[in-house]
């Protein structure tokens, strides 16, 4: 049996349980961002709602006035969930690829992805109580908290599991390295 020595060295990269599991972390949280994030109510009556990617893209929100004429409302996009949303598209990328330094380059966009969608918080509960001087108010629905809570998540795996725990040795104790043929 002819055993390449370059078949026997794993890569690293790929062998990062940290990373299989950010993988779809990232993603999910991306697909979080096309689910309803905030809820718009006056008086405990829902006036609209806005997802993820709504406050990434902007959106036009028709409203009705109080002589029954509907007025269009422009939402302009807010440059936290666009960072939040960049910063998660680059998590996912970075993640696919095999570069050493992705548990760290994780842990840093998670950090960087929490914070900004807390400040995205505070900017958007300042502008709606600012503008409706406290008559309306805004709900941060489960899929903006989900968002925060797994990339702790990310954080946490990143940095305390260990690396390639469920991997294979590289060589075992059959198998020695003059006993490969090389080409």
């Amino acid at each position: 049996m002819v055993i390449e020595l370059e078949e026997l060295k794993i890569n690293e990269g790929l062998n990062n349980m940290a990373s299989k599991i950010s993988i779809p972390i990232f993603l999910l949280c991306l697909i979080l961002f096309f689910t309803p994030f905030i809820k718009f109510d006056c008086g405990g009556q829902k006036l609209f709602e806005l997802s993820g990617i709504n406050l990434v893209v902007g959106k036009e929100i028709e409203t009705a006035s109080f002589f029954g004429k509907k007025e269009v409302s422009k939402i302009k996009p807010e440059v936290y969930a666009i960072l939040s949303f960049t910063l998660l598209l680059i998590g996912l990328v970075l993640n696919l690829l095999p570069i050493n330094l992705r548990d760290k380059i994780s842990v840093g966009l998670s950090l960087m992805i929490i914070l900004f969608m807390i400040l995205l918080k505070f900017k958007i509960d300042g502008d709606v109580s600012k503008a409706s001087g406290g008559m309306v108010n805004a709900k941060f629905t489960i899929s903006y908290w989900l968002i925060i809570v797994f990339n702790l998540f990310i954080i946490l795996i990143n940095i305390f599991l260990p690396k390639n725990l469920f991997s294979k040795p590289l060589l075992n104790d059959s198998i020695k390295e003059e006993n490969v043929i090389k080409p």
